[in-house]
């Protein structure tokens, strides 16, 4: 709870103002961001009076009047006392006083501060003012716009350079704060809606949680683990572990059953067996449940583990202070060098059948990727979930956790869940904890190595890898997850009480925790950077994207149109993706071409015309041609569309950077890095006919999977993470290895990596050939003017009445078509005649 300055009572309520370092920097920052707008409307907008008297009176006072209800409501927040509680005051005769006047009611106490807390009320744990700042800036902008036309000096008081930065600089301000504003309008609105706060509608992660220390383990039945270890290791071959573990919840006395699942996909022909059981909190009401992950294997690690966890709910059984129900669940993961993969698909068909996602529509029937039992019973809502595994090591006696929590598309558990586990291992176990296979540069004392290892690899398995471990697919189903892999010299006692501790972390789940601690990148397990660091450096790579694409606009003239083949080539990206996904789903990874519908089918299929062909291969052959190369070098672009085509891209490209940036930041970083360059260099004018030719010849060698190719060889410690080593034997080994894994999860997890590579990367490489082909747009231009004055002087001649060529403004314009050679050669041949 927030603590006022003084306290004064009057009809207006109390003063208030919060001395905080960091909430006055972001007021001050609000109010030069105002200020930086009046400033753009002063030296812009209001130059301009004289052309547009209308529009600039209009802008200006719908300006002014915004900025001022800005300034006062942003003033108006932070002066105002949001109803905190005093410090100090739960004191014997206030709680004795509050239980009169409320009926004897329960009188909480805040265990941060010693204060009353309210009902619904939260400790506020950061001082942060909340910029309030209304996106009318971009009213300026269309003034200019409409001012744009033959000179700078008419639309502003400053140099051209001066004035695109400028307005650059506004828009974006604009755009950020617009979208700003409107997210938070949104879930107030909500809020008030449904008559929750804010904190009430996010998820359930606790603030106990940060204070995984105080619990202590109490469990003391490892002669339990030893025994069923044994009993499982001289299963009969007849008897499967599943049965076995059936067996043993049976004995217990709790509730367990199986789950056959099966792969609706012809390319990945997958099966399998779950088990899964319950353990009902006595103190629950069965609203909410914690999930435990255990993969099936017949490895010594993989039988450990699963005694351990059965020994583990013969404890938490018995256990009265469960607040949450168990759902425990052994998926069945094959014994294959995918098995991560395949326990990961089995996880994907119990939370698809646990959360009733095919209920929800019928098209979801149709398209889903796996066929399930139903589940038998149910408990509450999943609020997180933990896979274990002993995939830890030990070095020299010191103990080393395995912690893995990227999910699917770039997701990330809830920092609150990974800082608990971390705190549980250091202070409870003194292990220490690997992230992406790399200990903490300050505390390894056996390699050395730079401090940008670590965030290099969460980039690069944030960007490439799709799944990292069993948990990558519970962030599809809204539960929040991550891998533990425990030390396997750990003890059957130290393995269960960590096991213990973790769930009576989740256990003490009272309150939700704020979204923003979902994204974040791990520098390693003691720092992070959050999206309020790493989100302006990716506007800042796009930056000179903006810049020449704004520069482009400025040569659009009334002859430009939107050339067709934008259209076209997205169209035929996206044909390649639903053709590649609906042969990998429906016929497999080798098919072959008939002359029955729908023409392809299975090698020997009925009418078959052609040999079997692999799907990989014929995607890498369709799609590494130069196709751009040809079509503009057969039918090129007009001259006057050259702009328009250039602005397509060069936006396309920024906001695609700046999307994957927000949900993926890894990709986005990495699309940036390598993306703008070639882009920026690709599509600017190029007046030299050699030069273009030159950056034609090396664009079609810039492939997006050559350039993934060219880093995957280079970096084999970086790379081997989502492309298996033994491929870097052959160059290519990894493009087929790469594609092939990118449909496959496209197909069997919902991953974007194929998506986004054939519906955006391969268009907008093609698209880039019309920017880098040998043209000069001056130049065209000058003879488009000459060809207008030709024309208009021939008119005259004829008596026909035409424009001048002196008229800058004719009353109709006529496309002017690029001349071609052999035009050129038949004017000069008329001329000489």
């Amino acid at each position: 709870m927030t603590v006022f300055i003084k306290t004064k009572t009057n009809c207006c309520g109390r003063s208030w103002c919060v001395r905080d370092p960091c909430g006055i920097m972001c007021a001050v920052v609000t109010w030069l961001l105002i200020a930086y707008g009046q400033v753009c409307v002063f030296l812009v907008l209001i130059y301009s009076w004289d052309q547009y008297p209308i529009h600039t009176f209009l802008n200006f006072v719908l300006f002014e009047f915004f900025s001022a209800l800005a300034v006062t409501s942003h003033l108006k927040t932070m002066m105002t006392d949001p109803g905190a509680v005093a410090k100090g005051d739960c004191t014997e005769e206030t709680v004795e006083r509050m239980q009169l006047l409320n009926g004897h009611t329960t009188i909480y106490k805040c265990q941060k501060c010693s204060s009353i807390k309210p009902d619904r009320a939260h400790h506020c744990s950061v001082y942060v003012y909340c910029p309030t700042i209304n996106a009318c800036s971009l009213l300026g902008i269309w003034q200019f716009v409409l001012c744009v036309g033959a000179e700078w000096q008419k639309c502003s008081s400053l140099t051209p350079p001066a004035t695109t930065l400028l307005l650059i600089f506004l828009l974006f301000e604009s755009i950020l704060f617009a979208i700003f504003t409107a997210v938070m309008f949104g879930t107030q609105i909500s809020s008030i809606c449904n008559d929750e706060t804010t904190i009430e509608s996010m998820r359930r992660i606790s603030e106990h949680s940060l204070m995984p220390g105080l619990v202590t383990p109490k469990f003391d039945k490892s002669g339990i683990a030893i025994q069923l270890y044994r009993s499982l290791t001289s299963l009969p071959k007849s008897k499967s572990q599943q049965e076995f573990v059936m067996d043993v919840f049976s004995e217990f006395g709790l509730q367990c059953f199986t789950q056959k699942w099966k792969s609706t996909i012809a390319g990945y022909p997958k099966r399998g067996e779950n088990v899964y059981g319950f353990v009902r909190g006595q103190r629950n009401d069965g609203a909410e449940a914690q999930l435990i992950v255990v993969q099936l294997g017949k490895s010594e690690s993989a039988r450990r583990m699963i005694t351990r966890m059965l020994s583990f709910v013969d404890y938490a059984k018995d256990q009265v202070y469960w607040a949450r129900d168990f759902v425990f669940a052994f998926v069945d993961g094959g014994n294959g060098p995918d098995s991560i993969e395949q326990a990961a698909f089995a996880l994907d068909a119990f939370l698809f059948k646990y959360q009733k996602i095919e209920s929800l529509s019928s098209k979801t029937r149709r398209n889903a990727t796996v066929i399930a039992d139903e589940i038998q019973t149910q408990t509450g809502a999943l609020i997180a979930g933990v896979v274990y595994d002993l995939s830890g090591i030990s070095v020299k006696g010191q103990h080393i956790i395995n912690i893995q929590t990227n999910g699917l598309n770039g997701q990330q558990v809830n920092l609150d869940v990974f800082n608990g586990i971390v705190k549980i291992a250091d202070s409870k176990h003194h292990s220490k904890v690997a992230i992406f296979g790399t200990l903490h540069r300050h505390t390894n004392s056996y390699m050395e190595y730079s401090p940008f290892t670590v965030p290099i690899k969460a980039l690069m398995t944030q960007a490439f890898v799709s799944i990292e471990g069993i948990h990558s697919v519970m962030g599809k189903y809204g539960v929040q997850g991550l891998t533990v892999g425990l030390s396997h010299d750990y003890t059957e006692r130290q393995s269960v009480q960590f096991v213990e501790e973790v769930s009576r972390m989740l256990n003490n789940v009272l309150e939700r925790l704020h979204q923003s601690y979902f994204m974040y990148v791990l520098a390693d397990d003691m720092h992070f950077l959050s999206i309020g660091f790493y989100l302006l450096p990716s506007f800042i790579l796009i930056c000179p994207l903006l810049i020449s694409a704004y520069n482009e606009w400025l040569k659009v003239d009334s002859n430009s149109e939107i050339p067709l083949a934008v259209i076209g080539i997205h169209l035929g990206g996206y044909a390649i993706y639903l053709m590649t996904q609906w042969i990998f789903t429906n016929i497999g990874e080798v098919f072959a071409f008939s002359t029955e519908f729908p023409f392809v089918g299975p090698d020997g299929c009925k009418g078959q015309l052609t040999g079997s062909m692999d799907i990989v291969i014929i995607y890498l052959a369709v799609t590494m041609l130069p196709l751009g190369l040809y079509l503009f070098s057969i039918h090129p672009i007009r001259p006057t569309s050259i702009p328009i085509m250039r602005i397509f891209i060069l936006l396309e490209v920024s906001i695609t950077i700046l999307c994957l940036s927000l949900i993926n930041f890894g990709l986005g970083v990495f699309t940036a890095a390598i993306v703008v360059p070639i882009t920026f260099l690709m599509t600017f004018e190029s007046p030299q006919k050699a030069r273009s030719l030159y950056r034609s010849g090396v664009l079609a060698l810039l492939h997006p999977i050559a350039i993934i190719t060219i880093l995957a060889w280079y970096t084999p410690g970086y790379s081997t993470a989502f492309i298996p080593k033994k491929e870097f034997d052959t160059w290519t080994g990894v493009p087929r290895v790469f594609i092939r894994n990118m449909i496959k999860n496209d197909a069997a997890f919902g991953s974007w990596h194929f998506y986004l590579i054939t519906i955006i990367g391969w268009p907008i490489w093609n698209m880039i050939f019309s920017c880098s082909l040998p043209y000069d747009l001056d130049v065209d231009r000058v003879a488009a003017k000459a060809r207008e004055a030709r024309e208009a002087r021939e008119a005259r001649e004829s008596g026909e009445e035409a424009t001048t060529p002196e008229d800058p403004h004719p009353p109709q314009s006529v496309p002017i078509a690029r001349p071609t050679t052999s035009n050129i050669s038949k004017r000069n041949k008329r001329k000489n005649h």
